[in-house]
């Protein structure tokens, strides 16, 4: 007599069950202190990552928002070197609507290749948090530009910014593990089941 596929499974959730149980008793007690270490998922070369802006400009003079002038001004800063980033690839999605108070919210996407990316900050999520994900640094990086800054500002109050989920992209080998990431960040890790709550 054969044995059904959901005993298999009921076995198999049971096992992984259990042997989360036994490490993380073992753990507290002191009995076997197993260290987890999280492994990085080995990305296509090909693969990359978004990174989402919003602003919002002001403008110096009457002239009203112009798209061709913030363009330019973005690309001259996350394409040159002053972010300190590697791996850039292109500004798209550039999209504006007009706010409330009279003046333009742009939003916008960075690409970058992710493989070079990650090599480039070393695989420090800071890197991101201080250049692209900080306010000051992109206003200043986009207010270099002579053209842009003679007509518009950039207003740090508006500052949004989120990157790309790529666990949906990279997939994670091996059994009771989870696919986690930082989204402002570089960090996406293969993480144990078992270490959650340890």
């Amino acid at each position: 007599m054969g044995v059904s596929k959901s005993a298999v499974l009921i076995l198999v959730l049971a096992t992984g069950l259990n042997i989360c149980i036994n490490l993380v008793e073992s753990q507290r007690n002191g009995q076997f202190p197993f260290i987890f270490q999280n492994i990085s998922l080995a990305a296509d070369p090909s693969t990359t990552k978004f990174y989402t802006t919003t602003l919002e400009i002001g403008n110096k003079t009457d002239l009203s928002y112009n798209q061709t002038i913030f363009t330019n001004a973005v690309n001259s800063f996350y394409g040159g070197n002053t972010t300190g980033l590697y791996g850039f690839a292109s500004v798209s999605n550039i999209e504006s609507t007009d706010s409330p108070s009279g003046q333009t919210v742009v939003s916008y996407s960075v690409v970058y290749n992710y493989t070079t990316l990650y090599d480039g900050t070393g695989g420090k999520d800071s890197a991101i948090d201080k250049s692209i994900g900080n306010v000051t640094v992109v206003k200043n990086g986009i207010e270099s530009d002579t053209m842009f800054n003679s007509l518009f500002f950039v207003n740090e109050n508006s500052f949004v910014f989120n990157g790309e989920k790529l666990c949906g992209k990279l997939a994670c080998s091996g059994n009771f593990v989870t696919c986690s990431e930082v989204l402002t960040g570089v960090t996406v890790e293969c993480v144990s089941n078992c270490y959650s709550g340890i």
